[in-house]
This record gives C-alpha cells, structure tokens and sequence, in this order.
C-alpha cells in the first residue's frame, strides 16, 4: 500500500509541475514579453489598395482648327471624280457603267474621270482629266485617257475663289485629320500655316459644300484652256 501511495503522490507532482510550467510560459510571452515600438510598426510596408485593371483615359485634345485668312492663301485646288462636276452632254458627266458599261465586273455611280483644277496665285491654272477602267486580270482601275492644259488667271479672280471657299461652312468646321469612310471630292486650300482639305462624298444634297465645287466649275468656264 505504501508503494502504491509514493506512486500516486509522484504522478501528482509531475502533473502539478507540468501545470505551474505552463502557466509560467503564459505570464512570460503575455505579460513580461516587451510590445512592439512605434518605429517597427511604422517600418511595416503599406498595403497595396487593389485596382481594378482599368487603364487612364487620357483627356481628349482639341484639333486645331485656326481660321484660314484669303490673304494668306497661296493655292487652292479641286480633285474629285463626281460626275455633276462636268457639263451635261460631256463624256465624264456619265456614271462609271453608263460609260464603260456592265462587262467588267466593276460598278460605281461615280464619274470614271477624275478632274483635278489648282489655281494660284501666281495666276496660273492647271487642269488634269484622267480616265481610269477596271482592268480585270490586274483587279484594279487603270487610267486607259488622260489629258492636261493650262490657262491664266487674274488676280480678281483668284482672289474671287478664295474669298468663297474661305468663307464657306464646310471649310471653315472641317478639321485635319478628319476621315470619311466614302469621299468622292477633295478641296485643298494652300496656305501660310500649311494646309486643309475637307472631303465629302458630293450630291445634290450636300448644299454647303456644293458651293465650293460650283465655284471652280465656274472659273474653270471662264478661262482660255490650251491643251499641252
């Protein structure tokens, strides 16, 4: 019996200094263990706020778009293939397959000429006239006519032509660099700051611009052509 007591009494101490152990680690790490200073915590890096993955849209810039002076103009000139552009009865008045016809595989309300008239204020006058078919082994249009002539201008009447396109609305709101996805006509004005040419896929209806197309024609029925 008494052994078996001293085997009671030893298995209670070892639990009773195994308890007192770990109640000492506990009242050291909680209590005596030292807090963390205010530097390590400032030291700890930032956290990184999460993005979405949307990328910065940048501002939009305005186009430049100064006014154009008549003064400052040096040139100015037409390049169009719309078939209103030429007198009723001429061969160019004609759309594409009213003058080729429909065996080419190739269709276009469009003249097949394509006229192109500078004026400047030097006082001359160009005129080119080309004439471009559907060539069906090369698939592309290639200029089977073409002609050239020259002619003189007055100062009046250059600066007649240039007062008009200046002034016009379609001129004056186009800005460079602008794209149109079908254009049939292109002014380009000349100038000291370089140069601005509005396109526009010209009809009947396009009034404003309109102006400007009948303002070459026009001059160009004025003046005395000699075919070079």
């Amino acid at each position: 019996m008494a052994r078996e007591r001293n085997l009671k009494t030893a298995i209670i101490s070892a639990l009773i200094g195994c308890l007192l152990g770990t109640i000492a680690c506990l009242i050291f790490f909680w209590v005596l263990s030292p807090a963390p200073s205010p530097a390590a915590i400032n030291d700890a890096p930032p956290s990184t706020p999460a993005t979405t993955g949307t990328p910065a849209i940048s501002p939009n810039h305005e186009i430049p778009n100064p006014e154009i002076k008549a003064a400052d103009v040096t040139s100015v000139s037409i390049n169009t293939v719309y078939k209103g552009f030429f007198e009723t009865g001429n061969k160019c008045s004609k759309t594409y397959n009213e003058y080729f016809g429909n065996d080419d595989g190739f269709g276009s309300s469009s003249s097949p000429c394509t006229v192109k008239i500078t004026f400047s204020r030097d006082g001359k006058a160009t005129r080119s006239v080309e004439i471009s078919r559907w060539d069906k082994a090369a698939k592309e249009r290639r200029v089977v006519e073409k002609s050239n002539a020259a002619a003189e201008i007055t100062n009046e009447q250059f600066d007649t032509i240039t007062r008009t396109i200046v002034a016009n609305e379609a001129f004056k709101s186009w800005k460079n660099g602008t794209m149109i996805n079908v254009s049939n006509c292109t002014i380009t004005v000349t100038h000291a700051g370089g140069t601005k040419s509005p396109m526009s896929n010209v009809d009947e209806n396009t009034t404003v611009y309109l102006e400007m197309v009948e303002a070459f024609k026009q001059l160009e029925k004025q003046l005395s052509w000699k075919t070079e």
